[in-house]
């Protein structure tokens, strides 16, 4: 069985160690937590975000005859990685980091979390700051 912080602490020890060991330097910062110091950051830093979405009742194990026997759920999300660069510093960075998040974050089993394709998502343009999203749906399965 996974819970919600289960989840969250698989997919947060795992994304932090493969960050810190391919971009040391790089300032990451999770969603609800630190705000970001423009002024300090240097050319690039990255915002994450882990959502749940979606909730389906998995299987229809039930004992009709004890009602303590439940059917188990699998629970969707996704992670999404937000890569922000100076405008006018070029593209070959944000393209270097999208290759790396695919990489280690491709159809992983991170204790009872599964990964999925991760897909590119917008791009936007605000406040002198390019901002680059890749999203990896992820599950996971609980039964009580």
């Amino acid at each position: 069985m996974t819970t919600y912080v289960q989840a969250r602490d698989n997919l947060v020890a795992y994304i932090n160690t493969s960050l810190t060991t391919a971009f040391p330097t790089l300032k990451v910062i999770y969603e609800n937590t630190l705000s970001v110091d423009l002024d300090s950051v240097g050319d690039s830093f990255m915002r994450i975000e882990i959502d749940f979405t979606d909730s389906i009742q998995s299987d229809i194990d039930m004992d009709r005859l004890d009602p303590t026997v439940l059917p188990g759920d699998e629970t969707h999300g996704e992670v999404v990685f937000r890569y922000f660069v100076k405008e006018g510093v070029g593209t070959r960075a944000t393209l270097e980091m999208q290759d790396t998040i695919r990489s280690m974050m491709k159809l992983r089993i991170l204790g009872g979390v599964r990964t999925a394709i991760p897909t590119p998502g917008k791009k936007v343009l605000k406040q002198g700051w390019v901002e680059n999203d890749i999203i990896v749906p992820f599950s996971f399965y609980s039964k009580f």
